[in-house]
């Protein structure tokens, strides 16, 4: 009887293994419509299914060198988890706080350092910050951040008043001169 019940036990382990193996799996699948921002150092995606990133989803973006990570919508709980290159801060930000979230990206470029920002479908809120990004830091006209949001919506339909905003919002859009890079650092961020 003990060798059954010594047996029962670790195939139990095995099992509670394999579905934490599973789970973390799953968690960094539901990560979609990824998309590279200034040479890797803003990354723009969505979360399937989810509000907020899981913690072995941020475990992971910290593994890959980010050290910050924003959910454009209200209501994700605010954490930063360590991981073996450093740690990530994670916070729950709207559109109207995208300038700091720029000041962010820029200051993590002078650092090294990676952003990741994510809303649902990684297209539209996402993708307005991108387009943010590329006006400050690679000078993008309005039309041109349009056109590069415009073409990265994946086909996710918006309304005619959602594509008004977002115009206006790239309009109204004044760079930080504190925030401008080099020719040089352009050159390589802005291909």
């Amino acid at each position: 009887m003990n060798c059954l019940t010594t047996l029962t036990k670790f195939s139990f382990s095995i099992l509670i293994l394999a579905a934490s193996l599973a789970s973390s799996v799953t968690a960094q699948a539901q990560i979609k419509n990824e998309s590279s921002v200034l040479a890797g150092h803003l990354t723009r995606a969505g979360n399937k299914g989810m509000k907020e990133l899981s913690d072995a989803q941020l475990r992971d973006l910290c593994e890959q060198g980010y050290s910050n990570a924003y959910f454009m919508y209200a209501g994700a709980r605010a954490r930063t988890i360590s991981c073996s290159t450093g740690a990530i801060t994670y916070k729950s930000l709207g559109l109207k706080s995208a300038k700091q979230i720029i000041a962010q990206v820029g200051s993590n470029i002078q650092d090294g350092r990676r952003t990741f920002v994510h809303c649902y479908n990684g297209a539209h809120a996402s993708g307005l910050v991108a387009a943010l990004a590329l006006r400050q830091f690679c000078g993008y006209s309005e039309d041109q951040a349009f056109n590069y949001w415009n073409s990265k919506l994946g086909g996710y339909p918006l309304q005619p008043a959602n594509v008004r905003a977002v115009r206006a919002t790239l309009r109204n859009f004044v760079s930080d001169a504190s925030l401008e890079l080099s020719s040089e650092a352009q050159a390589t961020l802005c291909r």
